[in-house]
């Protein structure tokens, strides 16, 4: 066999591995309900679902939670719940375009909704007692 059929039969077998990794790595995402109470449930998420791009259900609360950068794959969230966090901006939200419903509650330091500026497709959403937030930038 001449060196340049193996090294294209090579070739052929690693990027078929990488393409299958890539799905393996989708198909790894979980479309159940996932309920973040600390930061470090938080942070674990791109390390245990990477290229994790839809969730069915996400629900995050509690004040320990104050950065939602971990979530920045996301971009198909079915139903999403942000509530009495101690989050001050929703970055890690920044790739988010299509949110059946989402509830933003009690969340009394947060003070932009900028990073939904690419969502583009609600069914609903609910917002409400967020002290600091004085503007619905973001929101188109």
């Amino acid at each position: 066999m001449k060196p340049q059929n193996t090294l294209a039969k090579v070739w052929v077998i690693i990027l078929f591995m990488l393409a299958s990794m890539s799905i393996s790595a989708q198909a790894k995402c979980v479309l159940e309900n996932n309920t973040f109470t600390r930061q470090s449930q938080l942070d674990s998420f791109p390390l245990l679902h990477p290229g994790c791009t839809k969730l069915r259900s996400i629900r995050i609360y509690t004040s320990g939670i104050t950065d939602l950068s971990a979530l920045g794959s996301l971009k198909n969230i079915d139903s999403l719940t942000i509530q009495k966090t101690a989050v001050t901006t929703l970055t890690g939200l920044d790739s988010l375009e299509r949110c059946g419903h989402f509830d933003i509650w009690g969340n009394n330091s947060l003070i932009d909704i900028k990073a939904l500026k690419k969502l583009k497709h609600v069914r609903s959403a609910s917002l409400g007692e967020n002290l600091s937030l004085t503007s619905l930038e973001g929101m188109s």
